[in-house]
């Protein structure tokens, strides 16, 4: 007599659900309707983090029905002719870094994107290829737009498009991006409680307070509304006073940087 192995839910009375996680503010329609269809998760919330608590892990996956190699914070509507989502943005001059791991399959390279639209029109379009690095590296796209943007989609791709299939399991990590200059950062750092400028508005004289990561030094620098920086120095170890009575009137950015980590405050000159 051959004895066989009792054969698990036979009769398919059991199901599992497939759930997936998905970070505030981006679209991960793709990663959620892959999950569904194909039961794999390309998208994941790893501890694997550059700062904070988390970070981002996309997994490259080809399916019956679905691919997966990226998401976007924003999405074309083709009803309203118009991009509906992405965020308010402003400056004509500026960077977007961030920091990533990446592990590919093939021989390909993955991408961070930024598409600037003004009115609907898209008048700008930078991004940077991601190579391979087990450890954390910094990516930076330098833009200078000609044309005042309302509106900037940022755009994370795992590989190259079309999906080659061997991409298939490759890992792109990505944490903290945002813009050196601008007031309207996609991530700011937890080490922003730690940075106070004041007092803000100010008639000319500012102190900065911040205490640096990890004991180390940090710097300053002040910039106008376009992101020209105005000047910049080493913070002292606990406060710096900075004047700024000879300047006009109006609104200036103090921009920390410690060893890496990027920090902004608004300031108001009246």
């Amino acid at each position: 007599m051959i004895c066989f192995g009792q054969l698990q839910n036979g009769n398919f009375e059991n199901w599992s659900t497939t759930t997936i996680e998905t970070p505030d503010h981006w679209d991960c329609n793709s990663a959620v309707n892959f999950a569904n269809d194909e039961s794999r998760i390309p998208l994941l919330k790893t501890t694997d983090k550059y700062e904070g608590q988390y970070a981002l892990k996309m997994i490259t996956m080809a399916g019956a029905t679905r691919n997966f190699v990226g998401i976007n914070d924003g999405y074309w509507d083709s009803g309203l002719q118009q991009f509906t989502s992405g965020f308010s943005f402003t400056n004509k001059i500026d960077t977007l870094i961030g920091w990533y791991k990446y592990a590919p399959k093939a021989s390909g390279t993955g991408r961070i994107e930024v598409d600037f639209w003004a009115a609907g029109v898209l008048v700008g379009q930078y991004s940077a290829p991601l190579t391979t690095n087990s450890t954390y590296t910094k990516f930076e796209v330098p833009f200078n737009l000609a044309t005042t943007p309302d509106t900037a989609v940022v755009m994370i791709n795992t590989c190259q498009t079309p999906l080659n299939l061997s991409d298939t399991g490759t890992v792109l990590i990505i944490d903290a991006i945002q813009f050196t200059s601008a007031p309207l950062g996609i991530h700011q750092y937890a080490a922003d409680a730690n940075f106070t400028v004041s007092p803000n508005p100010t008639s000319g004289e500012f102190s900065i307070s911040y205490i640096p990561k990890n004991y180390g030094k940090a710097s300053y620098t002040l910039c106008n509304e376009l992101g020209e920086a105005l000047k910049s120095n080493m913070l002292d170890a606990t406060k710096t006073t900075i004047d700024i009575s000879g300047y006009s009137k109006g609104i200036y950015f103090v921009k920390i940087n410690d060893n890496g980590i990027i920090i902004n405050k608004k300031l108001v000159l009246q």
